[in-house]
């Protein structure tokens, strides 16, 4: 029988294994770098952003305007066949001024986005479409005006 004393037990434990160091960072700039250089980067990160964000912003307020005055103009070409022939009537005829002259505002209004309709009660309304009726209005400038001058 063997005696544990006896036997030599290194030569059957294997050695260890040569220690190992890892460099998870770039040593060279570690003595360079301190606390006030990272969070300098750290607010020009922030500051990056924030001039980032403020541009898009600008970007979209732009697109924004830019539709809007697009909108607008449409509109202008759409009412533009109304308004001069009411402006140009409403100087000969007393009805036709006191209707221009109501719905002119409403119009404006309209084109410059403030409203998307005008409900009127239901005798302005028939007053109204009565006057615009007599006119030389087309379909679409009577459709047009349907659109937006609504009876409640």
């Amino acid at each position: 029988m063997n005696n544990f004393n006896d036997t030599n037990f290194e030569d059957y434990i294997r050695r260890a294994d040569p220690v190992k160091r890892e460099i998870l960072v770039n040593n060279e700039f570690d003595s360079f770098y301190s606390d006030y250089q990272i969070e300098n980067e750290y607010e020009k990160a922030i500051e990056e952003s924030l001039l980032e964000a403020e541009k898009f912003d600008l970007e979209q307020i732009n697109l924004l305007s830019q539709i809007n005055q697009q909108i607008k103009f449409e509109r202008e070409q759409q009412f533009s066949n109304i308004y001069m022939l009411l402006h140009k009537v409403a100087k000969i005829d007393k009805n036709t001024k006191d209707i221009f002259e109501m719905i002119e505002p409403i119009i404006k209004n309209y084109i410059d986005g403030v409203i998307q309709k005008c409900e009127l009660d239901k005798e302005t309304h028939t007053i109204v479409f009565k006057i615009l009726n007599s006119l030389r209005l087309t379909k679409l400038d009577k459709e047009l005006l349907e659109k937006i001058l609504i009876c409640y």
